[in-house]
């Protein structure tokens, strides 16, 4: 009986498929700050601009992305509230 034989495949991650190019820009934006990091493409149209939130807590946090998440839904940006994606992660350190 002959053993069946692994073909190693590797997949390159730069073209973004389903971001937009304003998304995309973003993240390449953020990359710069962190160490090296090749740069993502897209041949998606420009999109919406991101925009940055505050909320004070995580109860307000989750409220803004609710409704956000809502408007996007009712404006049929988006078909279903699982095509939307955020970032919760603080990018910056605040220095008071």
């Amino acid at each position: 009986m002959s053993s069946p034989t692994a073909i190693a495949s590797s997949q390159n991650l730069d073209v973004g498929h389903r971001a937009t190019r304003n998304l995309v820009d973003l993240a390449n934006a953020l990359s710069d700050l962190l160490a090296y990091r090749p740069g993502l493409v897209t041949y998606n149209p420009e999109g919406p601009v991101a925009r940055l939130s505050y909320a004070e807590d995580e109860q307000a946090e989750a409220a803004l992305i609710a409704h956000q998440i809502g408007a996007l839904v009712d404006r049929g940006l988006i078909d279903h509230p699982g095509h939307a994606a955020v970032c919760t992660e603080p990018v910056l350190t605040w220095m008071h």
